[in-house]
């Protein structure tokens, strides 16, 4: 009868290291690109309630003017750059440019170019924050990447 190895049943399974969270990434958005955000926003708010207050309005008395208030409401998200924010603004930017769409074919002159003036705001707005979503993953794929 053969004996068992008396130091395999005393054998334990190697020690794994510990679990380490990654250290948070310090990638933030650039200034330049949060100042230019936050300046067409703040832009496309004035230009929303001019509008449709007072230039052009649907009809008297209209409340199409309270369109500008998300837009108000990213502002300060925007200033202090707020990834969430910029993420959802980049959504919410496609409805005020497909309104541009639907109004440039409006049959009164005023109300098209006042929608083409509405429609290269909203532009620049989504490029502003497209460009800085983009620069910001970008700089989040340098620091994630080991040095080595």
């Amino acid at each position: 009868m053969s004996q068992p190895d008396p130091g395999a049943a005393h054998t334990q399974p190697p020690i794994e290291p510990p679990f380490i969270a990654p250290s948070p990434l310090k990638a933030k958005l650039e200034p330049g690109l949060v100042r230019i955000s936050v300046l067409v926003c703040g832009l496309m708010v004035l230009y929303g309630l001019v509008w449709e207050s007072f230039i052009d309005p649907v009809r008297e008395g209209s409340w199409l003017w309270l369109k500008v208030i998300p837009l108000a409401a990213a502002m300060p998200g925007l200033a202090r750059a707020k990834v969430y924010t910029y993420q959802w603004m980049s959504l919410l930017i496609w409805l005020y440019l497909c309104e541009a769409l639907v109004r440039i074919v409006s049959p009164s002159v005023s109300e098209r170019w006042l929608a083409l003036g509405w429609l290269v705001l909203g532009l620049a707005l989504c490029g502003a924050i497209l460009l800085a979503m983009q620069r910001l993953k970008r700089e989040q794929k340098k620091q994630a990447k080991p040095i080595g």
